[in-house]
């Protein structure tokens, strides 16, 4: 061993620990030195490591900590799998996932600005949801008031110009259905005097609907789909016999007082609505009694967030219409009585039901006189047919008594 070491450069002193350092020369280039550690070297070491272990242990000492096995190294290289989560934690983190990603409004998706505008308002005033939604409610139908006072202004003068349109229109109708150019021109200075007079004119009544219809199907179609998005908060959010917005009234007291102040308000609105027109008011207000009906039955399993916004909404409308039937409140804000009737006037007191049959009774006429017109003049054409082929039956005759 002595010689092998030699020969390997490695010192046999101290154990064979300390490496010697040997030139290699190989032909006549001088290699860099190397320094090489011999086998019996690394041999001595865990001999001497193994005495010195055993030495301990005959002492009586406490053993060193042995090395690590190769599965215990892999098993600090690369990680275990993770633990099952249990039930619980996958729950609160699905409803954690889900409530991070569940809202996402559209911009321009109105029903989604309504539900912006029902948490940041509940965000500031940090009043319940119920109530958010009635003071929003009041407050829209606040701003637009001055929009109903110039409907029922213009619904109202509309009234009282009625008679003398109902004489132009009467003149028109005398004159045929298609008069001269002149004629035209005429007749549409005379109307357009007559609006300027009452200052009045019909688009002025459509501007209420148009502003009106996109407010509430907003409001309505947000409303339905909130509890979707936000059922935690609107679980909670409901005052009274309500506290859950999201589901439908227990009770069914709700749908009753949206109906019944349904049907209260259009019966006080009847006298403007038969003064403009007494034939399709009566067909309306037939239609509105037999909404205000069904709305029970169809509206009872709406969530009692939409009854917040509809009740409100309503009953907001109900002491409206009771303010503008008051005469100082009318004569404050512009607003004519409904007309009298015309002295020598026939009165139209048919009902749907006979006014359906009415039009189908002129509309059957309109078809007989036109089928009859247009026999007669089938009749005046083979009348003019036959009359021609007698002229040239005659002509032929007088030719051939000429020839001959």
């Amino acid at each position: 061993n002595e010689e092998d070491n030699r020969k390997c450069g490695v010192n046999s002193t101290n154990n064979g620990i300390l490496p010697t350092r040997r030139h290699f020369t190989v032909g006549s280039n001088n290699l860099s030195t190397v320094t090489l550690l011999s086998l019996s070297s690394s041999s001595a070491i865990s001999k001497r490591s193994m005495s010195t272990t055993t030495s301990a242990s005959a002492a009586g000492g406490d053993l060193p900590t042995p090395n690590p096995t190769f599965e215990e190294t892999m098993s600090k290289l690369i990680p275990s799998p993770s633990k099952p989560i249990p039930a619980e934690d996958e729950v609160a983190a699905e409803l954690a996932a889900r409530a991070a990603q569940a809202w996402d409004p559209v911009w321009y998706n109105p029903p989604d600005q309504v539900i912006n505008v029902i948490n940041k308002v509940h965000e500031i005033t940090d009043l319940s949801y119920g109530l958010t939604i009635v003071g929003l409610t009041l407050g829209f139908r606040t701003l637009m008031f001055p929009l109903f006072v110039k409907s029922q202004q213009n619904v109202a003068r509309m009234a009282h110009m009625r008679p003398e349109m109902d004489v132009l229109k009467a003149k028109i109708d005398k004159m045929g259905g298609n008069p001269d150019t002149e004629t035209q021109m005429k007749h549409g200075m005379e109307m357009k005097a007559l609006f300027k007079k009452y200052n009045c004119n019909p688009f002025k009544s459509l501007m209420l609907p148009i502003v009106q219809a996109p407010i509430f199907m907003s409001f309505f179609f947000g409303l339905r789909k909130m509890p979707d998005y936000f059922p935690e908060e609107l679980s909670t959010g409901g005052f009274l016999w309500f506290p859950d917005l999201g589901g439908a009234d227990p009770y069914c007291v709700l749908p009753v007082i949206s109906a019944g102040s349904f049907l209260l308000m259009m019966e006080l609105g009847k006298d403007q609505m038969m003064a403009s027109n007494p034939e399709q008011g009566r067909m309306m207000m037939t239609f509105f009694r037999a909404l205000g009906i069904i709305m029970v039955p169809a509206t009872m399993n709406f969530s009692t967030a939409v009854f917040c916004y509809w009740t409100t909404n309503n009953t907001f409308s109900l002491c409206q219409s009771i303010a503008f039937r008051n005469k100082t409140v009318r004569k404050k804000l512009d607003i004519w009585d409904p007309p009298k009737p015309v002295p020598g006037a026939k009165s139209n007191d048919k009902g749907i039901v006979e006014s359906i049959k009415d039009s189908f009774r002129q509309s059957s006429e309109k078809q007989d006189k036109q089928s009859m017109a247009d026999q007669i003049k089938k009749h005046n054409e083979m009348i003019e047919q036959k009359k021609v082929g007698r002229n040239s039956g005659k002509g032929g005759r007088r030719r051939q008594r000429g020839k001959k």
